[in-house]
């Protein structure tokens, strides 16, 4: 797979993140899970992703996945910025995304752990 395929995936990923939380933004309800609205994006995404590929395996290289988990923290991180300007927002939510660490954490879990998406370094 090539870094551009790469890059592709984790801009759809982005994307449908970005929506799946902006749903739970404009309903005002945290969705299941005590609070944690990562595993509920997460679980859709792998959804998603299994959907469209019958490979979860991404063999990269440690400069792409780099570039991967750094498009995706800019993504949460954006959120972070937007609640924050936001005073209609769920306090839950607010916690879990106003601080870039905190934006960070949850990209590199739901890129990581929950997509179902395996990165295997090769240098």
């Amino acid at each position: 797979r090539t870094s551009q395929a790469i890059e592709h995936d984790v801009r759809h990923i982005c994307t449908a993140a970005l929506h799946t939380f902006w749903q739970t933004v404009n309903s005002q309800k945290v969705l299941p899970g005590g609070g944690k609205l990562e595993i509920e994006i997460a679980r859709n995404l792998r959804r998603i992703y299994s959907n469209q590929n019958t490979h979860t395996d991404i063999p990269c290289t440690k400069s792409q996945f780099l570039i991967c988990l750094e498009n995706f923290c800019s993504v949460f991180d954006h959120i972070g910025h937007m609640l924050h300007d936001s005073p209609n927002n769920c306090p839950v939510i607010q916690d879990c995304y106003t601080s870039k660490y905190n934006a960070i954490m949850v990209a590199v879990q739901t890129a990581c752990m929950v997509l179902g998406i395996q990165f295997h370094i090769t240098d």
